[in-house]
């Protein structure tokens, strides 16, 4: 499924994804900004040829593979995307979908890709008492799936699904990995900047609000200032965080903070 015109500047790359039934996961995927091209198919089974009706014999699984411009979403973030629709410790089952073709894995065609791989498995895996049963392998072979299947949901809305597939416009919770911390140096600078700025009765409010909830706003303004140079996701995820802290009302802040800081958003 063809998402979005593809411009001449963007930095492809792709990665094979198997969550149950990929009527659901396409649709998901479809959804995703940065996201340039969702497909359904078969990977990883014997032989290069199958069909649907033949996959449990061939030994492929459901997969997508996803297209993505890396210069508006990192591959930490489409794996966290994936990773949140799917139960990673069952195996061979997702939703009401049972059998080895409804396996998920994760299924790479670059061996760059494979150490970031690694690290949000190890950051999924922290989470869960039971080990993951998501296959971590390079791409072996992938069949596109038959055309009724590409873009099932969008010609069937009220066809099967066992994902919430509109969870495609949620920020991811995950905070950022890559955001630096700034130094003591840097932070005592900019909270001196800030408070110079300020009036004293902003001061005297932020002092009250430290008192009470332990929470210094001059220090959260510190880490928003980390977020023009992220993505679209990443500053949203750590704006929800942050507006989480500090306001009774995310919703409304949100849409402030956001505004305020990408006035294009």
């Amino acid at each position: 499924m063809k998402k979005t015109e593809v411009s001449k500047d963007a930095d492809l790359h792709e990665i094979y994804l198997a969550g149950g039934c990929f009527w659901g996961v396409e649709e998901y995927f479809s959804r995703v900004p940065g996201v340039t091209d969702a497909v359904s198919g078969y990977a990883n089974g014997r032989g290069e040829t199958t069909k649907y009706e033949l996959i449990n014999q061939t030994g492929h699984a459901e997969t997508v593979h996803v297209t993505y411009d890396a210069k508006q979403i990192s591959l930490k973030e489409i794996l966290l995307h994936y990773f949140r629709i799917i139960n990673p410790t069952s195996k061979n089952k997702q939703g009401n979908d049972v059998g080895t073709q409804y396996r998920t894995g994760v299924y790479y065609t670059d061996d760059k890709d494979l150490e970031e791989i690694n690290q949000v498995f190890d950051e999924v895996a922290k989470k869960y008492d039971q080990p993951l049963a998501v296959e971590k392998e390079a791409l072996k072979n992938f069949v596109v799936a038959e055309d009724y299947h590409q873009d099932y949901l969008k010609k069937n809305p009220n066809g099967y699904c066992h994902i919430n597939v509109n969870q495609a416009a949620y920020p991811l919770s995950s905070m950022p990995a890559n955001i630096p911390k700034p130094s003591d140096e840097e932070l005592k600078k900019r909270s001196c900047h800030l408070r110079s700025m300020q009036s004293p009765r902003k001061i005297k409010q932020n002092e009250l609000f430290q008192t009470a909830t332990g929470i210094n706003l001059n220090l959260v303004s510190m880490w928003m200032w980390q977020l023009e140079n992220l993505s679209f996701h990443q500053r949203t995820s750590l704006s929800l965080v942050v507006v989480g802290l500090v306001s009774p009302s995310p919703s409304v802040q949100m849409l402030q903070l956001t505004r305020k800081i990408s006035p294009t958003i």
